[in-house]
């Protein structure tokens, strides 16, 4: 008997045991899972971040450098090479500028220049203006025929008189004339200057819109219409200035920004127009009469009759 218990106790033991071997075994699955879920998440790991991954586009050396600077330039580390880079821009920035600042003094000295001597020469000539002689009359070639000696004398006496005031006038003259060409070419010079200022005005203004032909253009077509309205012929227009033409397209700016803030507030008043000419909700349990306004007058005065 003891024996049949000490194996009824193993049988038990067994299958205590048996239900604990079972779960283990569906237990061992979820270390599976957990496997393949740090799989998945591996997956991602080995190229570690997407900004990471994804190299910063190389820095250019400067242009202006020589094949063995840039070499060694490409070989610095990429912080070096961004504050090289920052000191070239603004190196190049101030270089620019100071030699846009030079070749405005200069145009200004050169124009200072121009005009003063252009100054001189308009005196000069008033001058010379001042020296032209009188021209006698010429004289009368009948003295000859005469006879007298003293007619002859005569004539040549005026003819030399006459001779000298001409070659004087002759020569005043010349010299007048070279003054007024020097001082056509000055001016020449002075107005091609000016364009010339102007021009990169408005190339330091504008940039490509002034500098690329076709852009220029459709700049012009662009403003004929705004200075058409405020007066400008096409005659002025071909002539239109630096500030003329800075004005205008300032103008034009301006009113392509006024054309959208009107077009912005009227998309944003559509729905309040709309509301508008909803209307008026009902209130449940009152008729349509009851709910229209009443006339006050129609109510202190009913047996009046409204026309």
């Amino acid at each position: 008997m003891e024996f049949e218990n000490t194996a009824d106790d193993q049988s038990v033991d067994q299958n205590a045991v048996a239900p604990e071997a079972q779960e283990g075994t569906e237990a061992q699955p979820q270390p599976e899972q957990d496997a393949g879920a740090e799989a998945v998440e591996g997956e991602d790991q080995p190229g570690g971040d997407s900004t990471d991954a994804v190299e910063a586009e190389p820095i250019a050396a400067p242009a202006s450098w020589a094949k063995d600077a840039k070499e060694m330039f490409a070989s610095l580390p990429r912080e070096t090479q961004e504050v090289i880079a920052k000191r070239e821009q603004e190196r190049d920035r101030f270089v620019t500028a100071k030699a846009q600042e030079a070749a405005n003094t200069k145009h200004k000295v050169e124009s200072e220049a121009r005009s003063a001597l252009q100054t001189i020469m308009q005196n000069h000539q008033t001058a010379l203006q001042q020296f032209l002689p009188e021209v006698p009359q010429m004289p009368d070639p009948r003295l000859l025929n005469t006879g007298d000696p003293q007619h002859r004398d005569l004539y040549f006496n005026q003819k030399a008189q006459y001779d000298y005031a001409v070659a004087q006038r002759d020569h005043i003259a010349q010299q007048i004339e070279q003054v007024q060409h020097h001082a056509g070419a000055i001016a020449q010079q002075q107005m091609e200057a000016d364009l010339q200022a102007e021009h990169q005005l408005l190339h330091d203004k504008l940039g490509d819109e002034w500098s690329d032909p076709s852009s220029r253009a459709k700049l012009f077509a662009d403003l004929e219409p705004i200075a058409a309205e405020l007066g400008y012929s096409q005659e002025v227009m071909a002539q239109a200035r630096a500030a003329d033409i800075l004005a205008l397209r300032k103008i034009g700016d301006w009113r392509s920004d006024a054309e959208k803030y009107r077009s912005l507030m009227k998309k944003k008043m559509e729905p309040v127009r709309a509301a508008k000419s909803l209307p008026p909700a009902g209130r449940p349990g009152v008729t349509a009469a009851a709910q229209a306004p009443t006339d006050p007058v129609a109510l202190l005065y009913p047996d009046d009759i409204r026309r």
